[in-house]
């Protein structure tokens, strides 16, 4: 979002700032890239209020704050926020992240996804 503030889904935040590792521009967990960077640490992690009541993946969503500044590349960008003045019900946006299949390998995943009000 911002040189300290990362959005991220909250299954993925650990229990402890201090044991909490943050990859950006990362492709491949197997092989370190030169355009990846690791921050370790974090100041804080907010974890939606109502994630897990009722079902594990809703308010899946989580903010963590750094410690340290992310350096901004061609491979690392902050996200775009969607402006409140718009109106995004029906559109399409394209969301991204780690997985893992059923043999445990770990995968780089992009999805479209419609979006629909609640």
């Amino acid at each position: 979002m911002n040189h300290y503030w990362i959005l991220t889904a909250a299954h993925c935040v650990g229990d402890s700032n201090d044991r909490t590792h943050v990859f950006l521009g990362d492709h491949d967990l197997q092989v370190t890239d030169p355009v990846e960077q690791v921050i370790s640490g974090v100041r804080e992690i907010h974890v939606h209020e109502s994630y897990g009541q009722l079902f594990h993946l809703h308010n899946d969503i989580a903010l963590i704050r750094l410690k340290s500044p992310i350096e901004f590349t061609d491979d690392v960008q902050p996200v775009c926020p969607p402006q409140p003045t718009e109106n995004y019900i029906g559109k399409t946006a394209v969301i991204s992240g780690w997985g893992r299949n059923i043999s445990c390998k770990s995968f780089l995943t992009e999805n479209n996804n419609k979006i629909f009000q609640l």
